[in-house]
């Protein structure tokens, strides 16, 4: 599995692709052609800034690729930081990035590139998707989930006992549903995760990277 720092916010990791530069650049700028809430910035011979949009969990962020020359093709050096200067917690938005941005690229020859390198990485699984809404760490999906059953059910009784002021419990029913069914999915999608990493490592013992 591809090795992510994060601090603060920032993340940051490196890899390198088999092939010249010139293709390299090519091969980035179409893996995230058509994801829709990514935007190129700016691009540069040796430099691609690109930024993603905002989500329920993030401001958004931008990620910067820089290429360079090496002894078995090209370096890619990948940083992410928040577009909102002051963020110190992402929830994992710009580790999460990276490595769909890894995938989209196809670091393994094998993979496939450019389209193909973002419906499958180098293990042919389902890469995910960069700047899609990510699912919360599951701690944080366990709090969403028993905060927002509670309140559910306070509403509920307190519409029961006070009919005569429905307003009182509106924005907490209809807004809580958003937060319990989006915690289940984050902790479903979470133990999917866990499984596959599991089998991923019994099917091909030391290709992890």
């Amino acid at each position: 599995m591809l090795d992510v720092t994060t601090s603060a916010a920032r993340s940051s990791a490196e890899w390198e692709l088999a092939m010249p530069l010139e293709e390299a650049h090519q091969r980035v700028l179409r893996a995230v052609a058509g994801m829709p809430r990514v935007r190129v910035r700016s691009v540069a011979e040796d430099r691609i800034e690109l930024s993603v949009l905002g989500n329920f969990s993030s401001w958004g962020e931008v990620i910067s690729i820089e290429l360079t020359p090496a002894a078995g093709g090209t370096g890619l050096r990948v940083r992410t930081r928040p577009i909102v200067p002051f963020t110190l917690l992402d929830w994992g938005e710009g580790a999460r990035d990276i490595r769909a941005l890894h995938a989209a690229v196809a670091y393994d020859d094998g993979g496939g590139g450019g389209a193909a390198g973002l419906a499958g990485g180098s293990t042919g699984e389902p890469s995910p998707q960069l700047g899609r809404l990510a699912p919360w760490p599951e701690p944080f999906a366990w709090f969403a989930v028993v905060t927002a059953s509670v309140l559910l059910l306070l509403a509920l009784v307190n519409l029961v006992l006070n009919s005569s002021h429905i307003g009182s419990s509106l924005p907490l029913l209809v807004l809580m549903p958003f937060s319990l069914v989006f915690g289940i999915r984050s902790l479903r999608a979470s133990r999917r995760t866990d499984v596959s990493e599991h089998d991923g490592r019994r099917r091909r013992p030391g290709r992890d990277r």
